[in-house]
């Protein structure tokens, strides 16, 4: 029996994505198929904001958008109210609360976005009929992510990068129970002991990778609202080109360097387990999307683009520096502290160059001044970082002219797959412009 695992991203939460996966299961009813759900688009926002301010209208806003899908789909259930209810009640025991750094009941509350998603879908599905009568709820389930979902370790702190797993009972399911259909959450686990926590944003892609590589999947599919994996942004790249194959190594380093296709952290399971993953478009039948696997006919001079905006550098000098120990220690542990992330790092005999994508400017300039103490520093904010992805970088170095490019920091990957530049000033038209046909 073929094994399959779907995905729905927050857009894809809404009444043509239901039918549409709805039709799917009707011709596949002798497979097993795990259906893993974001929240509807915009309610994990609400809820973060809520954690953030203690502001119960936001729970409330997350409410009302869950209530538009109900309105959607057409359906009416009491059980959604009860957890409209339990969601409240634990917003208000947290606003209570004076140990506002909780990240469990963070964790929980921010959670509740695909607890309802998952509801609402096992709602519509016990709703639909199949051929001969047989009604869908004789053939699915739903599941609780947390009972299946684990960290490797205990989580401290709300963004952490420790190692997430699919419990094996998962893969004994597809064997042993009666049903055929499987739903789940995505986003949310737990923690060796019990404790409630999230996988981070772009977590839903994660959880879906993990089932799959956990039930060894024929293929993992990922829905979402584009036709697929491009070159670059369609959205503000007019050369934009639709991939229909690309391998898993180009698309975690794509990820990382920005683009918006999948978390670079949900492509490890599948990668490590050979699983193909199909990324489509909920609203677009006809688009055959993106194939992601080992074997993907990528040519060594194929490029992709990706964008990092609101990006800060910081250009740190000191002729001390000069064969000189412990400074990079020192300025390194500074970002640590002040837990500000540290994307790209260059360095000279006399200064080093790093960029961040951290947005709080009070943090920022905390650092800025306690670095000043000791460096000339200066920060340069509102960057934008434009990286060029490909097979091997160094190949195809002599294509691009840097002449008329004013960079701030030109750095080449240790992969050998990425040349980023960080811009100042960005333009849309910059393909054009670097690169020489």
């Amino acid at each position: 029996m073929s094994q399959i695992v779907y995905k729905l991203g927050g857009t894809s939460q809404c009444k043509k994505g239901y039918d549409r996966l709805i039709n799917i299961l009707k011709e596949k009813q002798d497979c097993t198929i795990f259906i893993v759900l974001s929240a509807v688009s915009g309610v994990t926002n609400n809820l973060v904001k809520f954690t953030e301010t203690k502001d119960i209208s936001y729970i409330e806003k997350a409410i009302h958008l869950n209530q538009l899908l109900l309105k959607d789909l057409d359906i009416e259930h009491m059980y959604i109210y009860y957890l409209y209810k339990e969601l409240r009640d634990k917003a208000n025991e947290f606003i209570k609360s004076f140990n506002i750094s909780d990240i469990y009941i963070k964790s929980e509350i921010i959670g509740y976005g695909e607890i309802l998603s998952s509801d609402i879908f096992e709602m519509y599905l016990t709703l639909q009929e199949l051929p001969k009568k047989q009604k869908l709820y004789n053939s699915h389930k739903l599941l609780n992510s947390y009972d299946y979902i684990f960290s490797k370790k205990e989580i401290y702190q709300c963004n952490s990068n420790v190692e997430f797993f699919a419990s094996e009972n998962l893969n004994e399911l597809c064997y042993s129970d009666r049903h055929n259909i499987f739903i789940m959450q995505g986003f949310i686990a737990s923690t060796p002991s019990l404790k409630k926590v999230l996988l981070g944003r772009g977590g839903s892609d994660t959880t879906g990778s993990l089932v799959a590589s956990s039930i060894n999947a024929d293929y993992y599919e990922v829905w979402t609202d584009v036709d697929g994996i491009y070159t670059c942004d369609p959205r503000i790249f007019t050369e934009a080109q639709l991939v229909k194959n690309i391998d898993y190594e180009l698309v975690q380093e794509l990820s990382a360097m920005g683009a918006k296709v999948m978390h670079p952290l949900s492509i490890k399971p599948c990668t490590d387990s050979n699983i193909p993953i199909y990324v489509k478009n909920t609203f677009n039948e006809l688009s055959e999307g993106t194939c992601i696997t080992t074997t993907a006919d990528i040519r060594r001079d194929d490029i992709f683009y990706a964008i990092q905006k609101s990006q800060t550098v910081f250009k740190i000098k000191s002729l001390d520096m000069w064969n000189s120990y412990g400074f990079i220690t020192d300025i390194f542990r500074c970002f640590s502290e002040n837990r500000i992330d540290v994307n790209i790092v260059t360095t000279s005999q006399f200064s080093i160059s790093t960029t961040t994508s951290e947005t709080n400017k009070y943090k920022l300039l905390e650092i800025q001044d306690y670095l000043r103490e000791k460096y000339e520093v200066e920060m340069i904010q509102e960057c934008t970082i434009f990286s060029i992805v490909t097979k091997n970088i160094k190949d195809i170095f002599h294509k691009f002219n840097f002449k008329n490019i004013n960079a701030e920091i030109i750095h080449i990957s240790d992969n050998n797959m990425t040349l980023n530049i960080v811009l100042k000033e960005f333009s849309a038209d910059l393909i054009k412009t670097i690169y020489i046909l």
